[in-house]
């Protein structure tokens, strides 16, 4: 299983990614946070806005949202991050 966990303050979640490799260690989990998060959101958002207003085809922006995820956690609060 293929896990990505969003969180702006890269010290959260540990518990939580502990249990789930507890759970099945042969999970792979990455990590997005401040450093890299914002990017990523950006282009997620840029080419969800290109389908709705455009043709309908996604923007040449690869994102890791693209990638093979099972699971996806976003955290409820990115404050820090700045993103409006």
């Amino acid at each position: 299983m293929k896990i990505l966990i969003c969180d702006d303050l890269p010290e959260d979640n540990h518990e939580f990614e502990i249990a789930i490799l507890e759970a099945d260690p042969e999970t792979i989990i990455k990590r997005l946070h401040r450093g890299t998060l914002p990017r990523e959101l950006n282009g997620l958002f840029e080419n969800v806005k290109n389908i709705l207003d455009a043709d309908g085809e996604p923007a040449p922006h690869k994102t890791e949202f693209d990638s093979d995820y099972d699971i996806v956690f976003l955290d409820n609060n990115l404050a820090y991050l700045g993103i409006v």
